[in-house]
């Protein structure tokens, strides 16, 4: 994520454009459900051993700035969660500032999709530059509906010049693809901690390579790119995403 710094307050209700939330890993704009209008964001239908991370863009507090969002949390309760976290040196650090899962509301532990206002008292960041993250996390057995959130409103906010800020990787990572299993498009979402030459490539189930997507040197930062599936036969791939020392791989299906 990067972009000047907001002042005054922040707002995003999604209806427009997603422009001002970064979503790396498992995050889009949807219809399934929203507070108001038709679109909201959410991370649904996530994989196992999830750690899908939205971005606010960085902000800076005035006063006693507090964090107000609507959302829904239908995650396996006790396993899989919904986190709020702040970071205030560019993401080198996140503290946790609220955590939610299925048992957070009864509606929710019984299946329903219904919005309750979420409010967030960042009163101790009140004079400093931050970046705020949605992430969801999940472990290795079951799934379940996933995260909304809707209409975001962070204030009040310092007023002044606006900086230019921009949030690094602290790690090389490689997202699961949205959605999964797909036809014919999906997502892939990756981060680079430093310069360096990329390469991210689809192999089939026998390992012969059927794409290259990436192939090139990149900077620091965060990375999608689209994948369509038209001319691929449906099946199992796998995709690897190499960087460095680095190396992932993480398996998709298509179905046509």
């Amino acid at each position: 994520p990067t972009g000047k710094v907001s002042t005054v307050s922040y707002s995003e209700t999604f209806e427009v454009s997603r422009t001002t939330v970064v979503s790396p890993f498992g995050w889009d704009s949807t219809n399934v459900a929203a507070h108001a209008g038709t679109l909201s964001l959410g991370a649904l239908n996530y994989a196992n051993n999830s750690n899908n991370s939205a971005y606010l863009p960085a902000v800076k507090g005035n006063g006693n700035p507090r964090l107000s969002f609507w959302t829904i949390c239908r995650t396996e309760a006790g396993k899989d969660f919904g986190k709020v976290e702040v970071s205030k040196n560019r993401g080198k650090i996140w503290t946790e500032v609220l955590s939610l899962d299925e048992s957070s509301h009864a509606e929710w532990a019984a299946g329903n999709n219904v919005w309750f206002q979420k409010n967030v008292d960042l009163s101790a960041y009140a004079t400093d530059t931050i970046f705020v993250r949605f992430r969801l996390t999940s472990d290795g057995a079951t799934s379940k509906f996933g995260w909304l959130i809707d209409d975001i409103i962070l204030n009040p906010l310092a007023t002044g010049v606006a900086e230019e800020l921009s949030l690094l990787p602290t790690e090389y990572s490689l997202g699961q693809n949205y959605p999964n299993p797909f036809n014919p498009s999906t997502k892939i979402s990756y981060a680079i901690k430093e310069q360096g030459f990329v390469s991210l490539k689809v192999y089939d189930m026998l390992g012969k390579e059927v794409r290259t997507l990436v192939n090139s040197v990149h900077e620091a930062g965060y990375y999608g790119i689209d994948l369509n599936g038209s001319n691929l036969s449906s099946g199992v791939y796998f995709y690897q995403l190499r960087a460095g020392s680095f190396v992932d791989t993480k398996k998709f299906i298509l179905m046509k």
